[in-house]
């Protein structure tokens, strides 16, 4: 029987084999002596494992994480709304419905965000969607559009757009 082993005996002892049945030691897992007994009863199942300790570096971590995670969100959703903007503009050729480069160019933001969960995945599309109808009303408000009188801009953004139709 090889050594260290603990066998569940009637749920309440464990028998560590050190080297034969001969040389049995029983343990009472009900009240163990040490901490290699507390050991050998957690590992048979006969007492729980004890609670992990909370390390507060892991919340500050974790805060960290969903901080940066809200913040690539909203610089998406803000490129999003540039996206429609141009749309609705008129700077992104196709018109407003089933434009392929603006649908392309959302999707590549979209992209990295793809291994979330569900609900923050969910979180992302409507943020994606109110961006979307934001850029769009803001291409209604008069003068607007004049911001893609600079010629760089539109070259800028149609070359996104040629690129997110070509991948």
């Amino acid at each position: 029987m090889p050594d260290n082993t603990v066998i569940r005996n009637i749920g309440v002892i464990a028998t560590l084999c050190l080297a034969s049945v001969a040389n049995a030691q029983t343990i009472h897992c009900s009240n163990p002596k040490d901490a290699e007994e507390t050991r050998l009863c957690r590992e048979s199942g006969m007492l729980p494992q004890p609670k992990p300790a909370i390390n507060p570096y892991d919340e500050i971590e974790r805060k960290a994480q969903a901080d940066a995670l809200r913040a690539r969100m909203q610089e998406t959703w803000e490129s999003v709304a540039t996206i429609y903007f141009a749309t609705g503009c008129g700077v992104l050729p196709g018109g407003v419905e089933g434009n392929l480069g603006a649908e392309r160019m959302v999707g590549a933001l979209a992209r990295p965000f793809n291994k979330l969960p569900n609900s923050e995945f969910g979180e992302l599309w409507a943020g994606i969607k109110k961006y979307a109808e934001i850029g769009l009303a803001k291409a209604k408000e008069p003068q607007a559009c004049d911001y893609w009188k600079d010629p760089q801009r539109v070259m800028t953004i149609r070359e996104l757009a040629r690129t997110a139709i070509m991948h």
